[in-house]
């Protein structure tokens, strides 16, 4: 089952999520890709790469499956193609984030009281002043999804979460935007990261 997200103020990027509810033989149907050519994984790989593969066709309106290839830090990239793309996977959950501009950076998250046990891993000494362990679960995963995408959007490694990434103070919403910033040796830059909550989900992404 797909969900589609598209912001109309800016016809250079495309989001698409899908649930991957259906059998793998379901999704090979839906991809017209033949079961026996699928990579050697388990059964949920094999759904997050044909779901992947299913959505690249919608958004980019292909009739046959575009090349994906992924770089030495496993970003990956569409050769040929004027988008720059960014995947992320969650549960039964697959998301893509195309657009036009350099880089983008996409997270789906699934709310879970997991993240209590890693937010000292994660958040600054200056963001533990707004946010803690007891912290409200959407308000951890937002400053997780938000660095998430900083990080894909940088690109390059060598990042440290509670280091070289921040996340502005802000009043949670079921939809909205965060500020957050990357600042690592001599690179700098603030983003303005969107997110939305759809029941157990929590997205956040961003465009360079």
């Amino acid at each position: 089952m797909g969900i589609f997200l598209e912001n109309a103020e800016n016809p250079g990027f495309r989001l698409a999520i899908w649930n991957t509810e259906e059998s793998v033989a379901d999704l090979c149907r839906t991809l017209d890709y033949p079961f026996p050519a699928l990579p050697d994984r388990v059964e949920s790989r094999q759904k997050e790469w044909l779901a992947i593969r299913i959505l690249l066709k919608r958004l980019l309106e292909l009739n046959t499956i575009p090349v994906l290839v992924y770089d030495e830090m496993g970003k990956p990239s569409l050769p040929g193609s004027p988008y720059a793309i960014s995947i992320s996977h969650t549960k039964n959950y697959v998301g893509i984030l195309l657009s036009r501009s350099d880089a983008c950076g996409l997270d789906l998250e699934i709310i879970h009281p997991r993240i209590k046990k890693i937010a000292g891993r994660f958040l600054s000494d200056e963001e533990q002043q707004h946010w803690n362990p007891d912290s409200p679960l959407p308000e951890l995963y937002i400053v997780w999804g938000a660095k998430e995408v900083l990080y894909k959007i940088y690109g390059k490694g060598g990042i440290v979460f509670k280091e070289h990434l921040h996340v502005e103070p802000f009043s949670i919403q079921v939809e909205g935007i965060v500020k957050a910033g990357i600042e690592i040796e001599n690179y700098s830059k603030l983003h303005e990261v969107r997110y939305k909550q759809i029941g157990e989900l929590i997205l956040t992404y961003a465009i360079e």
